[in-house]
């Protein structure tokens, strides 16, 4: 089972493909995160990435890519310094087809997850992670992957757009794996768990029948360890208990059938796998902060909000 697919999936992931942009001299453009993940490949120049609350820029050379997790607002600059007129990414499309001699170019891609996510995933991942292109082996596929951004960048032929677009989404699965395998040596996360064995078969089933009315023991039989073995080794390499993983799992596939579908809630309630609407509302509102007839109003007026990706 490919469980960062299911994650993913379940948390409501929408794609946009940024554009690929073209810097003139003294050019610092904002790239709001508060929703989305976003990241950016140099394919020529010199970049600057500012960090709110960071004192120095981040450089980034031709063939850098910079991560930056959900909530990392960021400004790219074409000097060390934020210059005195931000543009916003609405001002900076108007005016980016004018530039004849670039100093800065680079692509970008922005991935959201709107409603706050709740799979512990997310707590994992740094603020920002880079990879620089001196650090990547040529027959490496991220190597390749730039290479054919750069090259479709520049491009007017039939179909550039579509390309660019398909070589970002497989771009920004191979870079997401990384950052998790970068981070996996941290005790007490969800991908450092998955190295074991047992955990991740564990995960796997709640994963794969996560409306199953498991409980500590069956998951244990499942996996021929004793229940107390279990609950100790889960805890120990997820910093959680198999059930509350399972509901906040649970709840994450709510918020999607809430979000994406006229269901009663009642019908949510049994799909997740609660037998009672009113179980289900209370821990619902325990993980979001707020009942599940509440969650779908407010998703529901946002629909239209600037930023929200369809």
């Amino acid at each position: 089972m490919d469980l960062l697919q299911d994650v993913l999936q379940q948390c409501g992931l929408k794609s946009s493909f940024l554009g690929y942009r073209k810097f003139a001299a003294a050019t610092t453009v904002k790239f709001p995160c508060n929703k989305s993940i976003g990241f950016h490949v140099v394919t020529q120049g010199v970049a600057y990435m500012h960090l709110g609350g960071k004192s120095r820029p981040i450089e980034l050379g031709s063939g850098d890519i910079a991560f930056a997790a959900r909530g990392q607002d960021h400004w790219i600059s074409t000097d060390p310094v934020i210059h005195s007129k931000v543009l916003s990414l609405g001002d900076f499309e108007k005016r980016k087809n004018g530039v004849a001699s670039p100093r800065l170019t680079l692509v970008s891609g922005a991935y959201q997850v709107w409603n706050d996510p709740v799979h512990p995933l997310f707590s994992q991942l740094p603020d920002v992670f880079l990879m620089k292109a001196s650090s990547m082996q040529s027959f490496d596929q991220l190597h390749s992957l730039i290479a054919m951004l750069a090259v479709e960048a520049n491009s007017d032929r039939l179909g550039s757009d579509r390309v660019l677009r398909n070589v970002l989404d497989i771009l920004f699965t191979l870079i997401f794996r990384k950052v998790i395998e970068q981070s996996s040596s941290k005790p007490e996360t969800w991908s450092h768990a998955l190295l074991d064995d047992q955990i991740k078969k564990s995960v796997e089933l709640m994963h794969a029948k996560w409306a199953k009315p498991w409980t500590l023991q069956s998951l244990a039989k499942e996996l021929g360890m004793s229940r107390a073995g279990f609950a100790l080794k889960f805890r120990k390499g997820m910093g959680d208990t198999p059930v509350q993983y399972l509901t906040k799992l649970r709840m994450q596939k709510a918020m999607e059938l809430l979000s994406g579908t006229s269901d009663s809630v009642e019908v949510v309630a049994s799909a997740v796998g609660y037998q009672d609407a009113f179980g289900f509302s209370k821990a619902f509102k325990k993980i979001t902060g707020m009942p599940p007839r509440e969650f779908r109003k407010r998703d529901f007026q946002e629909r239209e909000s600037p930023g929200r990706l369809s």
